[in-house]
């Protein structure tokens, strides 16, 4: 169980279709940051997969620059994700 007592996210299906999981999130080395994979990480914090902290100190951010990638990500219109969670409960939608 997650800390909020609902079942884990196991993985996110991505505006463009694309499954999330930890080990589909860029490497930690990513020099180009297209908008795409931006919105791959912010679709992993924002459903649960990793936490803003863990994002932020992977990719050498600061909470504001990842809240800046949040609001570019919903002003492209690649915040269309679904998360799915784990032991077969039903899809939560993305904020």
């Amino acid at each position: 169980m997650g800390k909020d007592g609902q079942p884990p996210v196991i993985y996110v299906i991505g505006a463009d279709g694309d499954i999330i999981t930890r080990g589909s999130l860029p490497p930690s080395t990513t020099q180009q940051w297209r908008i795409q994979l931006k919105a791959k990480v912010v679709a992993a914090v924002e459903s649960g997969i990793i936490t803003r902290e863990e994002a932020c100190a992977r990719y050498h951010m600061s909470d504001d620059e990842y809240l800046e990638w949040r609001r570019r990500v919903e002003k492209s219109g690649l915040a269309g994700w679904k998360a799915r969670q784990a032991k077969g409960s039903g899809p939560a939608t993305g904020s």
